[in-house]
């Protein structure tokens, strides 16, 4: 009862999802970058109430941690193994669509957040002076230069 779904012409899976009974289970790619880095953004919909989905995406950073959310809302993070995979198990409670995004977080300090409305900001501590990024855009990239000066770094938010 597993799921393969292969992203482009690759010869090894993207993403494996095995249900726990044998109830029919729809599942849709929004979005799957060919690059290890990258939103990988999904839909499962399940006929059956209560069916819990085992999930093995692969193709990922290895040793990266990967925030998941459902509905917007995050679920946990988790770190890719040394081979690029992350292996995680949801459960299905109703019949609605449910939707899944396995989001990288970009840099070891860099917290990424929700905030209402599906903004999306992010914020982190830079280097020895404490100084903080406090919001960025979606989809824009962002030059950051520490107050002293001495100090550049660019950050993406996707």
């Amino acid at each position: 009862d597993t799921l393969e779904y292969f992203c482009g012409n690759r010869k090894t899976f993207s993403m494996a999802v095995t249900r726990s009974v044998p109830a029919s289970l729809e599942l849709r790619i929004d979005a799957w970058p060919s690059a290890a880095a990258g939103l990988r953004k999904w839909t499962e919909t399940a006929a059956q109430d209560g069916m819990t989905v085992r999930h093995v995406v692969s193709d990922l950073v290895p040793g990266a941690e990967y925030t998941l959310f459902r509905n917007g809302a995050r679920v946990t993070t988790v770190r890719s193994n040394a081979a690029g995979n992350v292996t995680f198990e949801t459960m299905l409670s109703d019949s609605q669509p449910q939707t899944y995004e396995l989001t990288p977080i970009p840099e070891p300090g860099v917290r990424w957040r929700s905030w209402p409305r599906g903004c999306w900001a992010c914020s982190a501590t830079h280097g020895r002076s404490g100084s903080n990024i406090k919001m960025l855009d979606v989809g824009r990239d962002r030059t950051y230069t520490s107050p002293n000066g001495k100090s550049t770094r660019s950050i993406s938010c996707v």
